[in-house]
């Protein structure tokens, strides 16, 4: 389901994210609230951090967001890191995550020119207007290596992205070897 619909009230900012994204975090939130705030002081005085790879990458920084309007005295959400995850809101979501919600937040989202998902998907979020919070990191899809914004990709663009496994197994498509009889 891919729509753009308004943000809760409890975010107080009128933004527009992917709705399934906040479905998830929703669901997680509620689930994860009660152990970081609920009734103890565990996260009181720490530094919590969100990462997530994919759809969990979406949603990660979405929980994030749940964290840093309910957190603690003495709670910050120090960092949220993803790895090839989605564009998830319009330009105002941007704003809102980069200079209100999480502005004291280091944003990072680690992503290569080979990942099928985030280049077909690209053309669409850029022509809905989509914008990415923080800072975007390319990276080699195969070595260990972050790549500088005046670096030619044009050699990635030909490589097999065998990060496409994991996205199959997302989209509930088998690849791998099948044993017949």
């Amino acid at each position: 389901r891919f729509r753009l619909t308004p943000m809760p009230k409890r975010f107080d900012v009128d933004a527009r994210a992917h709705e399934g994204f906040q479905e998830a975090a929703e669901g997680l939130w509620e689930r994860l609230e009660p152990n970081l705030f609920g009734g103890s002081s565990a996260a009181m005085g720490k530094k919590i951090i969100f990462t997530g790879h994919s759809l969990g990458a979406g949603t990660s920084e979405i929980v994030a967001l749940h964290a840093a309007t309910a957190s603690a005295s003495g709670t910050t959400i120090s960092d949220v890191t993803t790895f090839g995850g989605p564009c998830i809101g319009d330009a105002t979501y941007a704003s809102y995550v980069n200079d209100d919600a999480l502005a004291s937040t280091d944003i990072k989202h680690i992503v290569h020119s080979a990942d099928p998902i985030l280049a077909n998907n690209g053309p669409l979020w850029e022509k809905l207007g989509f914008e990415r919070s923080g800072s975007t990191l390319q990276c080699d899809p195969f070595e260990p290596r972050v790549w500088g914004s005046n670096v030619n990709q044009d050699r990635a663009r030909n490589i097999v992205p065998w990060n496409i496994l994991d996205h199959c197994k997302y989209l509930g498509v088998f690849v791998g070897p099948r044993l017949v009889r």
